[in-house]
């Protein structure tokens, strides 16, 4: 590890540990930078720019394709707009043809209806969400270190 992460990363534990309410986290996310994307309509992106970026994650995929041009994998809304575009991109540059662009965009409809379905499941809730460690609180509970091999 570098001195640069290092010191990096202390300087990240110390803000984490400075912002221990809720409040105090929340109030930090509302002053997080917001992403430079202005839409056609003329109002900028609301979503929190990514780190030493510019933009968010979708917008930033936007300006700054991969260099493989792949697929994208359907799982939110963000990624079935991203391949509805590569799939009109494709179609307008004539990298697809007509009928191959139309079953993509009958598959992406599809998607787009399942997903209403599909996020009521994957939504956390209380009960679900896994917050501890169960070999950890074992070893703790049996009074055991991990030790370690030569």
């Amino acid at each position: 590890m570098s001195r640069s992460t290092a010191v990096k990363s202390i300087l990240q534990e110390a803000i984490r540990q400075q912002l221990t309410s809720p409040d105090d986290r929340l109030e930090a996310a509302r002053q997080a930078p917001r992403c430079m994307h202005v839409r056609a309509n003329g109002i900028r992106c609301g979503s929190p720019a990514m780190r030493e970026n510019a933009f968010c994650y979708f917008h930033d995929h936007l300006y700054n394709r991969p260099a493989d041009e792949s697929f994208p994998f359907l799982e939110d809304a963000a990624s079935i707009q991203m391949a509805i575009m590569q799939v009109l991109d494709g179609l307008r540059c004539g990298k697809l043809d007509r009928g191959v662009a139309s079953a993509l965009l009958f598959g992406l409809q599809t998607a787009s209806a399942n997903l209403k379905r599909a996020d009521a499941n994957l939504l956390p809730s209380a009960w679900k969400v896994v917050t501890d460690d169960p070999v950890t609180e074992a070893r703790e509970a049996r009074g055991l270190r991990r030790e370690r091999t030569p």
